[in-house]
C-alpha cells in the first residue's frame, strides 16, 4: 500500500524546471530502448548527468522548503500543483 502525504510546496517556476528535467530523462530512457550501440554511450552520459542535475534541485528545494524525510520514502512533486508529497511504500 502506498501511503503519501502533503509535505510543501514549490512555485509554478520551480515545478517547470524540475518537469523540464524529467521530461528530459524519460526521453533520454527511450532513446536506451532504441539499442542502438552508436549512441548509447552518449545517452547515458547525458541520463547520467539530468539525473545529477535533478538530485541537485530536490536536495537544494529540500533545503530550502526544509520538507521532512523518512526511512524508505521518497519526496515527490504532483507537477499539477507543485504540492511535494512524502510517498511510503512504492512510487507514485
Amino acid at each position: 500500500m502506498i501511503m503519501k502525504k502533503i509535505i510543501g510546496q514549490v512555485t509554478h517556476e520551480e515545478t517547470e524546471t524540475i518537469r523540464t528535467m524529467f521530461e528530459i530523462r524519460i526521453a533520454l530512457e527511450n532513446l536506451l530502448l532504441m539499442d542502438n550501440k552508436e549512441v548509447e554511450n552518449r545517452v547515458l552520459k547525458d541520463l547520467n548527468q539530468i539525473s545529477e542535475k535533478m538530485q541537485a534541485w530536490w536536495d537544494e528545494m529540500g533545503k530550502k522548503y526544509q520538507w521532512p524525510g523518512e526511512e524508505n520514502a521518497q519526496w515527490v512533486i504532483d507537477f499539477n500543483t507543485g504540492e511535494i508529497n512524502l510517498s511510503k511504500g512504492g512510487k507514485c
